[in-house]
């Protein structure tokens, strides 16, 4: 199966997404089974270009929709949707022939058969706001997941690459205050945050296990391999 994955980052005008765009090519191919290919994608517009966050929101909509048409023409059979805002999935579903899986769908609900409360990390309260409304369009009832903010510095984030340890230090208190509301199985709501724990090789906090996220988009999009 050919499989186009779609993330919302900059990785040809921001150097700084490199070590990103690295990891998630050797997470990806990690998943993948022997009969399966796929190709990275990022967006091509400055953050800056956009100061109106909305503004920006429906420009990376367009460009996830576009090239989710473009996947379909040249052969791929699946689209992956490597961000948790989850552009455009309604109407790319609708609209092309292509399967069509997002990384916050498939971890929402592999979360549910690893555990009876998710706790989701999110890195800031408004994409939080994008996924509670999401919950309802994925299937999920909205009181069955735990959620919070965890906001940490984009430079903290990306430089944790090479030094983890300050990333660390904000997410674990995070993922502690969930479990400390009951949450027995932990998600982090953004893609460099899953990366970032997937070098580290930390996948529990105690006896609460973190999901991988990849691992839950890729497993989902193979169900449907023709």
């Amino acid at each position: 199966m050919k499989i186009w994955y779609q993330s919302a980052a900059r990785f040809s005008i921001d150097s700084r997404w490199q070590a990103y765009k690295h990891s998630l090519k050797k997470h990806i191919s990690s998943l993948l089974s022997s009969k399966s290919t796929f190709s990275l994608n990022g967006i091509d517009s400055q953050t800056d270009e956009y100061q109106d966050q909305n503004n920006l929101d429906e420009y990376r909509r367009g460009q996830f929709t576009q090239n989710a048409i473009l996947a379909e023409s040249q052969g791929f059979k699946a689209f992956a949707i490597g961000c948790w805002k989850d552009y455009a999935n309604a109407y790319i579903r609708k609209n092309t022939n292509i399967i069509v899986v997002s990384i916050a769908e498939a971890s929402l609900h592999a979360s549910l058969i690893l555990g009876r409360r998710p706790g989701v990390i999110m890195p800031n309260a408004r994409d939080e706001s994008i996924v509670r409304e999401n919950l309802t369009f994925y299937g999920i009832e909205p009181s069955k997941i735990l959620f919070t903010t965890c906001i940490i510095e984009m430079d903290i984030v990306l430089d944790a690459f090479k030094n983890p340890a300050p990333f660390s230090d904000h997410l674990i208190p995070c993922a502690n205050r969930l479990i400390n509301e009951g949450a027995d199985v932990i998600i982090v709501g953004h893609g460099v945050f899953n990366e970032l724990l997937y070098n580290m090789e930390t996948w529990n906090i105690g006896i609460v296990p973190i999901l991988d996220s990849m691992a839950a988009l890729i497993a989902a999009i193979e169900l449907f391999k023709r």
